[in-house]
């Protein structure tokens, strides 16, 4: 495995842990305690939370230098986290698939995702 890859591997890491972590620190935000359950719906306002993934994500690899394109990261990153979303919860409304297992599942299909722009991206450097 050559330096760049190590590097691109690492890039790649850093910044899916910390979309997941704003993520998931902008819903511990918009969502008061005590008021969802998987039996609810999110409130309105949770709708952005992917994108904020999709952005943190995006800014992290370009400031470690690896020239992401904006337009097709914010595209692609929204179409593949909306579809996997929106598929995670019709597989959980109408299977008896464990809640942690699809989130688990949908994670690494988003991280794939990543990663194939990642590398893609650091082979144009």
């Amino acid at each position: 495995m050559s330096v760049s890859t190590r590097r691109l591997i690492l890039i790649w890491a850093v910044a899916c842990v910390a979309a997941a972590l704003a993520a998931f620190a902008a819903l511990t935000v918009m969502i008061p305690e005590g008021d969802i359950t998987y039996a609810t719906a999110l409130p309105p306002t949770t709708y952005t939370t992917p994108m904020i993934a999709v952005v943190v994500f995006w800014g992290i690899v370009r400031a470690c230098g690896v020239p992401l394109d904006p337009m097709r990261t914010f595209v692609l990153g929204a179409l593949a986290v909306y579809t996997l979303v929106y598929a995670v919860g019709r597989v959980l409304a109408v299977t008896g698939v464990s809640p942690s297992l699809a989130w688990i599942l949908t994670l690494g299909v988003l991280m794939a995702i990543a990663w194939v722009a990642v590398s893609a991206a650091g082979g144009r450097r």
